[in-house]
């Protein structure tokens, strides 16, 4: 016999904004669980996916998370250190707050190139059949005219 679904979790007023401070601060859902009296990940989770409003202030949180990370990252960067060893461990510590950070908030601090194609207003562009049958037409005749060249362009 299937085990019945969980009920959804909701958290207290006071359990939330703590969650929501910790999660602004730069934590993860799971560090945020491992505190006193906080709720499990697995309730906060659940509270996420019936409260749209908390899911609306965690992904808010979560961009001040990775502001937080990011500012983490540079205050380790810039601190100075007189072991050498250090520096492996160091260069660990900031890249993984960068991966978060990259993660939390992509649109800052993502490796995004986007492209985007698009036509008046943004809106596709349209080709009529007339159209692209102009264009394979004159793809296929260029094709057919190179067909006859070597491979240093010179005619054969």
């Amino acid at each position: 016999m299937a085990t019945p679904p969980l009920p959804p979790a909701t958290l207290a007023p006071d359990a939330r904004s703590a969650f929501l401070a910790h999660i602004a601060d730069g934590g993860t859902v799971a560090s945020y669980s491992r505190t006193p009296q906080a709720a499990t990940a697995s309730q906060v989770w659940r509270a996420l996916a019936a409260d749209p409003d908390l899911a609306t202030a965690f992904a808010t949180a979560r961009r001040a998370g990775a502001e937080a990370l990011a500012d983490d990252a540079r205050a380790i960067a810039d601190t100075p250190s007189d072991h050498p060893d250090d520096v492996a461990h160091r260069r660990l510590r900031i890249e993984t707050r960068r991966w978060l950070a990259k993660a939390w908030n992509p649109a800052t601090y993502g490796d995004s190139s986007r492209v985007t194609h698009a036509g008046d207003a943004g809106a596709p562009i349209a080709i009529t059949d007339a159209e692209r049958a102009a264009k394979i037409a004159a793809i296929l005749a260029a094709a057919g005219q190179d067909q006859g060249k070597t491979s240093d362009g010179a005619a054969s």
